[in-house]
């Protein structure tokens, strides 16, 4: 997806759509949500890297979710 500034950003995954039902639980594990993570934020190649968030690489998931 290119956003307003016109760099390509990957598409944030989004929750099961079960989720929204009446009677579920409010959250769910979404580990894929920190290998997006590690993409746009983390990756010294992309466009939304910082180098202060460096300390988060050593991280997995789950240790931080």
């Amino acid at each position: 997806m290119k956003n307003e500034v016109g760099f390509h950003v990957p598409v944030r995954p989004m929750p099961p759509e079960w989720l929204f039902e009446m009677d579920t639980p409010n959250f769910v594990p979404a580990p894929e949500l920190w290998e997006w993570i590690r993409k746009v934020f983390l990756d010294p190649k992309s466009k939304l890297f910082n180098p202060d968030h460096m300390h988060l690489r050593s991280f997995r998931y789950p240790d931080i979710a």
